[in-house]
């Protein structure tokens, strides 16, 4: 029973560990938080869409994505999912006339995200919803 415990307790340490370390977002990386907040949206995974918006505009931004989602007509609702892009999208900058200095749009087949630098960390600030 001791064995079992002292196994079980070294099991969560490296689980902890793995999530504190590998799973963690690098906020200054707009391309990693651009895939991230994607992931989140094609799996209509809202509230951890948010999360990466902009945190004054978060929670409007969800609750305007929800009216437009629940309006959806069911093939609309099931194209728009399927189009955004997979986790392993690339994405490129574009150049967007008269974008402020601290936005940059990326964009993927399927996808254009634009974010903003706030304090050194990127936040989605337009995306397709």
């Amino acid at each position: 029973m001791k064995n079992f415990i002292i196994v079980g307790v070294v099991v969560l340490v490296a689980f902890g560990i793995y999530k504190f370390t590998f799973d963690r977002l690098d906020w200054t990386n707009p391309e990693e938080v651009t895939k991230r907040f994607v992931a989140a949206l094609k799996k209509n995974d809202l509230p951890n869409a948010g999360e990466y918006w902009v945190p004054a505009e978060a929670e409007a931004w969800k609750a305007k994505a929800k009216t437009q989602i629940d309006s959806m007509q069911s093939g609309s609702f099931t194209r728009f999912f399927e189009n955004l892009p997979a986790g392993d999208a690339v994405y490129a900058v574009t150049a967007i006339p008269k974008q402020a200095s601290n936005e940059k749009t990326l964009t993927t087949e399927g996808a254009a995200v634009t974010l903003r630098q706030i304090d050194e960390k990127w936040y989605v600030c337009k995306a397709p919803l």
